[in-house]
């Protein structure tokens, strides 16, 4: 018998390899293999080496159930659009290229999930940088709270 999807988890991406690399990083070691969550990496027609990234974790970590999906029409709403059409989950979590999440993320998301009866839910939204912050930048600009 097959298990119910529960989460699709969805990234967006555009020529983004290293970032991407970040994010997935950032994640995927929380996910529990086979769990009933799916991971989806949206390539909205990349130049660089995202298809290659994806398909080294498909292929190192097949437990995953990572997808890798080729959209070649550009922007966002049609990439974030594009994974919903393709996820199986009850849930769908979209995640950005550049973001980390933190090291609960995963099980406070299935928390949210198995407690309550929600039909959409956020949490806190925190900047990091790379690089050097501009000074003139305020974090509180970013800082979302949770919903």
């Amino acid at each position: 018998m097959e298990q119910a999807m529960t989460l699709s988890i969805v990234i967006c991406t555009y020529n983004r390899y290293a970032l991407l690399k970040e994010a997935i990083d950032s994640f995927v070691m929380q996910i529990t293999p086979n769990a009933g969550t799916e991971l989806i990496i949206v390539d909205n027609n990349s130049k660089d080496d995202t298809k290659k990234l994806v398909y080294s974790y498909i292929t190192k970590y097949p437990q995953w159930n990572i997808k890798y999906i080729l959209e070649r029409k550009q922007g966002l709403s049609v990439c974030r659009n594009t994974g919903y059409r393709k996820s199986n989950g009850d849930y769908i979590a979209y995640v950005d290229d550049d973001a980390k999440v933190s090291e609960d993320w995963y099980a406070s998301l299935l928390k949210v999930i198995s407690d309550y009866d929600v039909d959409i839910f956020g949490g806190p939204i925190y900047p990091y940088y790379s690089t050097n912050k501009s000074k003139w930048f305020d974090d509180k600009y970013e800082i979302r709270t949770a919903g």
